[in-house]
């Protein structure tokens, strides 16, 4: 992440070094991903206007 140190998640999840943080480093950047991607379909849904359901009288 921008402006975040190494040292910052090395103390949040408990790494004892700056090589244990960057070996996950890459499962972070997947997982980003998959939720930024997730995001932008819910909110494309969203903006999508739905199709009027018309009911057929017989």
């Amino acid at each position: 992440m921008p402006g975040v140190t190494t040292k910052e998640p090395m103390f949040r999840i408990g790494h004892a070094s700056p090589v244990a943080a960057l070996r996950y480093q890459h499962a972070t950047e997947e997982r980003d991903r998959a939720v930024a991607d997730y995001l932008d379909s819910q909110i494309a849904a969203v903006k999508r206007p739905r199709k009027a359901r018309v009911k057929r009288l017989s």
